[in-house]
């Protein structure tokens, strides 16, 4: 059975950055030191909601904050990496999930508007590590009503971000900027969407044994975010 570790998340996280900044050397390494190098790097923070397929649940909102940045291939395409983590509640009586996401994406700028405003487009690849951690839940047994612990558990997944953004420039360089998209899921790994799913109700009889059905895949993650930007 696949295993979860807090430090998958990071370690993809250096691993993306590693080969976008390679990929730049190779790539353009005739630039001349008169032509500027373009960049943006910004934080941001907002609200996620991670909708759940294949299972008796659902998740509901929850907050979301994460860094991002990128370097100009040509003069409207950018590529970078992005970091974020987000708390994600469930329906199912436990604690808020712990995600972290991380990755490489495209940002392609519209020509319009201009001046102070811009606008642009995104699209990703990640990986997300998920962990649920343990719970007490009452559930029925023949005996009556009985207390049990629902172990915790982790998964992780490859996601596709993709979305919308615009951005107002109140002094340069700084911007605030505000993006709206979802994340598509797939590839579902780990203990946390697997079968039995949370694990056992670590109870004595006639509880022992008892089965956590995994409230499904968190298969479509729409989010809104709004932040701070540094583009030079």
């Amino acid at each position: 059975m696949a295993t979860f570790s807090p430090q998958t998340p990071r370690s993809f996280a250096s691993l993306v950055a590693f080969i976008v900044a390679g990929a730049l050397l190779v790539l353009f390494p005739a630039r001349t030191a008169h032509a500027q190098l373009h960049w943006d790097a910004g934080a941001h923070a907002g609200v996620a909601r991670r909708i759940y397929t294949g299972g008796p649940g659902d998740g509901r909102f929850g907050p979301i904050a994460g860094v991002q940045g990128h370097v100009a291939l040509f003069p409207l395409v950018r590529v970078g990496a992005y970091l974020s983590h987000d708390l994600s509640p469930t329906d199912d009586g436990g604690d808020a999930r712990n995600v972290t996401s991380a990755g490489a994406r495209v940002k392609v700028t519209s020509p319009w508007p201009h001046g102070k405003w811009h606008a642009w487009a995104f699209l990703g690849a990640g990986y997300v590590g998920v962990y649920a951690r343990s719970y007490h839940r009452s559930f029925a047994t023949n005996a009556g009503a009985s207390d049990g612990l629902v172990a915790g558990a982790g998964g992780g997944h490859v996601e596709i971000p993709f979305g919308l953004g615009i951005a107002y420039r109140v002094w340069r360089p700084w911007e605030i900027t505000l993006e709206v998209g979802t994340r598509f899921g797939f590839a579902f790994t780990g203990s946390l969407y697997q079968d039995p799913g949370r694990g056992a109700f670590l109870t004595g009889p006639p509880a022992s044994n008892r089965q956590v059905e995994p409230i499904g895949s968190d298969t479509v993650v729409p989010f809104a975010v709004l932040g701070l930007s540094l583009d030079q």
